[in-house]
């Protein structure tokens, strides 16, 4: 009969035959050093770690460097406006940061394989958690793993300093979690550039209507109502501009023009980041020079019928104004010898009651937040010999205005008349820090005196195609009630035109500064460009309706309570809105300069026909804007850098983990991570090990750890 062996098959009516297990015979030694040589990087680490180490630096660079190109707001690039205008921040915000939560939390899974390589290489661990410790070098879900296993080491040095490194690693860690939320708390709503938008824009009159004089009630209802009427808003203009010139003299605002934007819509207007059609241009040029009197008159009038003095007191100035031969601003008169006729009338500062209707140079009175102001033109023909810019040059009709200003008291003016007409014929002046003005003091000097400077104003208009930008968006200026003052605030709307201090003359400031659009400088083909070849003019709104409000020797009061008004002879008046008296007179106020406030005035003056008859326009022209939209962008940096700030601790403590590992367990087998059976091996033929591990089948962690304190050997210290 053939004999069988062991390893030979057998059928099923066979005796079956219980093999033994062949022993495996262990190799003298699982542990301790390599003697051959060192094992190789790849091998000691395995290709897990390896990928983790190379790729999860690779994309916490690459995130970080995508958070800070974000961050910067290069708005400049393709990339970032298609990402801020799709609305996309947020999303690539919570995209990186979970590329970093991920690179993060796999290098602290590595690191926490390498700590548990070094502490069973250079340190003993108690011997009920060898096995946890070593099979974390295989494979660790976190390194915050490592923190109760290794609480039974921190007796030992070695094994103190890789619990810190465990417990630090595993708050950086922790923290990197959040970085979502700390990064969207530095995002906020913002304005960016948006898309051209290419459109048309009714800018013009068609030739349905005919004759612009014939456009009917609702073109011509503007011709006369512009003083008494107050402005529904201040909408935001283009603006091209020279530094101003002034001297001891003159004050010249130089080439100004603002463009007025053919948009209704006040939001839209405010978030116009770059505009290029048609515009209503105006040429702001004003020119004040101070004056010389050749003759001249002043008489009083008070309102005795009202017995306590109060509204409907003026002054009445008539002469003869001429200029100083020899100082510059000859350079622009026409004819520096003119003389100029007028005929004026101004308001006296108002007073409080006068007790007993009695007229005493002794009281005192109260002093108005305003300078009481009066605009009166004057007749006189093509003053200046300046060209008008924005007709190319061609010689326009200046008009002349001549701005009075009174100081002093009911009483002191009284004094200074003696109750009827005086000729005031010496002059006496405050020095050369009057500027533009001149100053006629009364018999008895201060407080009753007047000052006046004579203005030129162009009135020039035409429709242009320009180009203006902006690098914020802007908030189109208000006015309020102010119940402290019970007058208006103007403060805004003064500094929608850059004016903010008493010597302010702009030329230091971009119009983007104070809220408006910079225009791009007009070149003479830009001047020659006429769109009336298809379509009526609109600027005939302008410069030759507006000065018809202001008819010659009919001054126009600007004062809070200039309510009675009486006309004696041929001196007439008329009144302004109230809105428009207080901005104006806010102008005038701050900055002194008579030319900055008929400036105002006139740009006030054109904006309000040309918004009530825009909607009315029908010649449709090509326009392209570019508009701010609202997003979401980044706008502080302090998230941003808390995140650096850990990710970069993390990072190098993962570099000292790494260096720990490749210099501490050089040529130990210990060193093996990644690897299964080295972890479990290494354990199991430990000798404080073998001779009981097989008792440990079927027995959780607590029951081993029991049999382990029942014999007495919980707290022996196991090293590889």
């Amino acid at each position: 009969m053939e004999e069988r062996r062991p390893s030979d098959t057998y059928s099923s009516d066979s005796p079956r035959v219980k093999r033994r297990p062949v022993p495996i015979q262990a190799p003298e030694r699982l542990h301790g050093t390599v003697d051959e040589q060192d094992p190789s990087l790849l091998r000691r680490i395995g290709y897990w770690s390896m990928f983790v180490l190379v790729a999860g630096i690779i994309v916490e660079l690459a995130g970080v460097a995508f958070l800070v190109f974000l961050w910067t707001n290069p708005t400049g690039y393709t990339t970032y406006r298609k990402i801020i205008l799709a609305n996309w921040l947020t999303r690539s915000i919570t995209l990186s940061a979970l590329a970093i939560r991920w690179a993060v939390s796999a290098q602290a899974a590595t690191a926490a394989s390498m700590l548990a390589a070094i502490v069973l290489h250079k340190s003993r661990v108690p011997l009920p958690d060898a096995a946890a410790i070593s099979l974390i070098r295989f494979a660790a879900s976190g390194i915050h793993n490592l923190l109760l296993p290794l609480l039974g080491t921190l007796k030992l040095r070695v094994g103190c300093l890789i619990w810190c490194l465990a417990l630090v690693m595993t708050t950086t860690t922790l923290l990197l979690q959040f970085t979502s939320t700390v990064l969207l708390s530095d995002v906020q709503l913002d304005m960016i550039q948006g898309n051209p938008t290419e459109t048309t824009i009714n800018a013009m009159w068609s030739d349905s209507f005919g004759a612009v004089e014939d456009l009917g009630f609702g073109y011509t209802q503007t011709e006369s109502d512009l003083l008494t009427r107050a402005p529904t808003m201040y909408p935001t203009f283009a603006e091209l501009r020279n530094p101003a010139y002034f001297d001891n003299y003159i004050y010249d605002t130089n080439t100004s023009y603002r463009g007025l934007l053919p948009i209704p819509d006040a939001q839209t207007r405010s978030m116009i980041r770059r505009y290029e059609g048609p515009a209503a241009v105006i040429d702001t040029r004003t020119i004040c020079i101070k004056p010389e009197s050749i003759n001249i008159d002043i008489s009083l009038f008070l309102d005795v019928a009202l017995n306590d003095f109060q509204d409907g007191n003026n002054v009445y100035v008539r002469g003869q104004i001429g200029f100083t031969q020899d100082m510059e601003p000859n350079e622009y008169l026409e004819d520096p010898r003119m003389s100029i006729p007028f005929n004026c009338t101004a308001p006296l500062p108002v007073a409080s009651t006068i007790q007993s209707g009695k007229l005493d140079s002794t009281t005192s009175y109260s002093a108005e937040p305003e300078w009481p102001v009066a605009i009166c033109p004057v007749p006189v023909i093509d003053p200046i010999k300046l060209p008008i810019d924005i007709w190319q040059g061609l010689q326009g009709t200046w008009s002349a205005y001549l701005v009075l200003n009174t100081t002093g008291s009911l009483a002191s003016w009284y004094a200074a008349t003696n109750g009827s007409n005086t000729s005031w014929q010496t002059v006496q002046t405050s020095g050369q820090d009057d500027g533009e003005w001149a100053i006629w003091a009364g018999p008895y000097g201060p407080p009753a005196a007047l000052a006046l400077s004579m203005c030129f104003y162009s009135h020039a208009s035409k429709d242009l195609r320009i180009s203006a930008s902006s690098d914020t968006n802007h908030t189109e200026a208000t006015i309020f009630w102010d119940p402290k003052t019970a007058w208006f605030d103007t403060t805004n709307i003064r500094h929608s035109y850059g004016l903010t201090s008493t010597t302010s003359s702009t030329e230091n400031t971009s119009p983007a500064q104070y809220g408006q659009l910079t225009m791009t400088p007009l070149t003479p083909e830009d001047l020659s460009f006429n769109y009336t070849f298809d379509y009526k003019s609109n600027s005939d709104l302008f410069w030759n309706r507006i000065p018809g409000q202001f008819p010659t020797n009919i001054s126009t009061f600007l004062c809070r309570k200039c309510y009675n008004l009486d006309s004696r002879g041929n001196n007439h008046m008329q009144t302004m809105t109230a809105t428009t008296t207080a901005i104006v007179n806010d102008v005038l106020r701050t900055t002194r300069r008579p030319a900055l406030a008929v400036q105002t005035l006139f740009t006030l003056l054109s904006t309000m026909p040309y918004y009530d008859q825009l909607m009315a326009l029908d010649g449709p022209l090509d326009a392209t804007y570019v508009l701010f939209e609202e997003r979401l962008m980044a706008r502080s940096w302090m998230g941003l850098m808390a995140v650096l700030i850990v990710l970069a601790v993390h990072l190098l403590l993962f570099a000292l983990v790494l260096v720990l590992f490749f210099l501490g367990t050089a040529r130990s087998t210990a060193g093996f991570i990644g690897n299964a059976w080295v972890v479990v091996a290494q354990v199991a033929v430990h000798e404080r090990v073998r001779g009981w591990i097989g008792r440990a089948t079927g027995l959780d962690d607590g029951a081993v750890e029991r049999y382990l304190e029942g014999g007495g050997r919980a707290k022996e210290m196991v090293q590889l």
